[in-house]
């Protein structure tokens, strides 16, 4: 690992100095680094097991879909601006794939246009392993076989739904994962197993949860009171997990947490309407910070603010126009290491 970061850092002085087409470093499983000029390119060239590191801007795809069908970490330097993160954010624009052959794959700190579908189709699209970390990824999660494992969806902004599974009739069946730690404004939908724990549900339409059968459901603050999760014919959701959650003047659940308050502005710090922005803090106020290790998105294994990928990124660079009376270019850049 240490010399993989080495390398990127090698790779970083390099394009900082270099041309601003050349900006994408890829990392190979040897530690050799090359540089690409468009993320298509990086990813047709990168191989498999290579880490590609993306810095702040945007980057288009082709046809606005990029497909990746080899095992390949996509890191970007965070999908927010704030003082930690002065070189903007890391926006691809498009719609991720990850197809047949890519398993073990992961994209962090990005934030995506599109949504991101793990596999093609229901024959062929069997892609295990897959990790979605610190993105806002604005269409929907679409796990597209229902034999898919591994899938793990954690501290992103999610815009759109999250759905598991789907079935050679190309009808949604149950599938398996793990969503964690994130924020939803959509549903989760069509989980069979795996875990749903510690997010905070935004969706106001009905059922957050959908077509849901035996995961383990724990930890979530559900913004809306969310109508009656039973069986019935019209393929309503249906839930036979024992469920331990927050509401808002509402008790749901097995030993439920109930915030007795006038809205959710008396309970987050900045609860900001349900909009998703860098004002937005789901932080607990005071009156109930001793619930926030216990409920939400900062129980469990908690979720970072900064949604930042552990990856170095430059703090400080001045790169002068031309050389000195010497000849010689002084180029002064500081790194730092996210955790």
């Amino acid at each position: 690992m240490k010399k993989k970061i080495f390398s990127l850092l090698i790779a970083m002085v390099a394009a900082a100095t270099s041309v601003q087409a050349q900006q994408i470093s890829v990392v190979s499983p040897s530690g050799a680094t090359s540089l690409y000029r468009t993320l298509p390119e990086a990813i047709e060239g990168a191989q498999g097991g290579s880490v590609v590191y993306l810095p702040g801007g945007q980057f288009e795809t082709s046809s606005n879909i990029l497909k990746i069908s080899k095992k390949l970490t996509i890191m970007g330097i965070g999908r927010r601006i704030d003082k930690n993160n002065p070189e903007s954010i890391t926006k691809i624009l498009g719609t991720l794939i990850f197809d047949h052959g890519s398993d073990g794959s992961a994209v962090m700190g990005c934030s995506i246009s599109g949504g991101v579908n793990i596999g093609t189709d229901a024959v062929n699209g069997q892609v295990n392993d897959v990790m979605i970390k610190h993105c806002i990824v604005n269409g929907d999660i679409k796990i597209r076989k229902t034999t898919i494992t591994g899938t793990i969806i954690s501290q992103n902004c999610c815009l759109g739904d999250i759905c598991f599974g789907k079935t050679t009739s190309g009808f949604y069946d149950s599938g398996s994962g793990v969503v964690k730690n994130n924020i939803i404004t959509g549903r989760i939908q069509y989980m069979n197993t795996g875990v749903i724990c510690n997010n905070i549900l935004l969706y106001s339409k009905g059922q957050p949860l959908y077509c849901i059968e035996s995961p383990t459901i724990t930890g979530n603050v559900f913004m809306y009171f969310p109508v009656a999760n039973t069986s019935s014919a019209d393929g309503n959701s249906s839930c036979n997990a024992t469920l331990s959650h927050a509401t808002l003047n509402r008790e749901w659940g097995n030993d439920p947490i109930t915030f007795q308050a006038e809205s959710w502005d008396d309970v987050f710090v900045n609860y900001n309407n349900t909009t998703i922005s860098p004002a937005s803090n789901f932080h607990f106020k005071d009156e109930y910070k001793q619930y926030e290790s216990q409920v939400g998105i900062y129980a469990g294994e908690g979720f970072d603010d900064n949604q930042m990928a552990p990856v170095p990124y430059i703090m400080y660079k001045d790169v002068p126009d031309k050389t000195d009376a010497e000849g010689k270019l002084k180029v002064r850049i500081r790194v730092k290491a996210n955790q």
